[in-house]
């Protein structure tokens, strides 16, 4: 076994123990740490890739980089980089993009245009998110990543019209954000957080602010 798959299996090994550590978290209500977890959940996935197939793309990432190199070179330059792209994104603004608020009952998202250069708003119904996380649950998480494609139609049991597909982005876009799904480039997402759904959503939707 080569020192890739080697390295491979132990940061998917470390990737499920987060997994773990965010079922834990949910069972204990400490719902704030998910979204954190999420991100290193998802930067380990994307660690596995690279190393599972090294031709495809052999640029790591500056972090990977200080993590994996013992040279004193390769660190200070990659630390250097590090800093210039933070500061690059912090003088940027849409680095704080998207984010969620709620207004009564609906979901607000507030993104960035570059065209514009300023804020958009996108609105969806709480029963609309609802909706798209009882389609997440539904997903079977032993069939590796779900897309899109497979969640629709999402259809309103009211009046049986289907969900506008960009809504349903912009509901799992939030899920991202609250570590709930975990996106996996464009293979699609998994889902992290399985628990009584309404419960969920009026935990993550009270925590919340509301929109100005």
């Amino acid at each position: 076994m080569s020192t890739l798959t080697n390295a491979a299996d132990a940061v998917r090994s470390a990737e499920v123990t987060l997994r773990d550590l965010m079922q834990k978290a949910v069972s204990s209500g400490e719902y704030r740490d998910l979204p954190i977890l999420a991100r290193v959940a998802e930067q380990l996935n994307e660690t596995t890739k690279r190393l599972e197939h090294p031709g495809a793309s052999l640029t790591l990432q500056p972090e990977a980089l200080r993590t994996v190199s013992g040279a004193k070179r390769v660190r200070s330059t990659s630390r250097a980089s590090h800093i210039h792209k933070t500061r690059r994104r912090l003088s940027s603004p849409n680095g704080a993009y998207p984010k969620f608020f709620r207004a009564d009952d609906k979901l607000v998202k507030v993104g960035w245009s570059k065209t514009d250069r300023s804020e958009y708003r996108h609105r969806v119904p709480r029963y609309v998110v609802r909706l798209a996380l009882e389609a997440v649950s539904k997903m079977d998480s032993g069939k590796g990543p779900f897309t899109v494609d497979q969640l629709l139609p999402i259809t309103d049991p009211n009046d049986h019209t289907e969900i506008a597909t960009h809504q349903v982005y912009i509901a799992l876009a939030w899920f991202k954000t609250e570590g709930i799904v975990m996106q996996h480039g464009r293979d699609g997402y998994t889902q992290l957080v399985k628990t009584d759904i309404d419960k969920l959503l009026e935990e993550r939707w009270n925590s919340l602010s509301k929109a100005k």
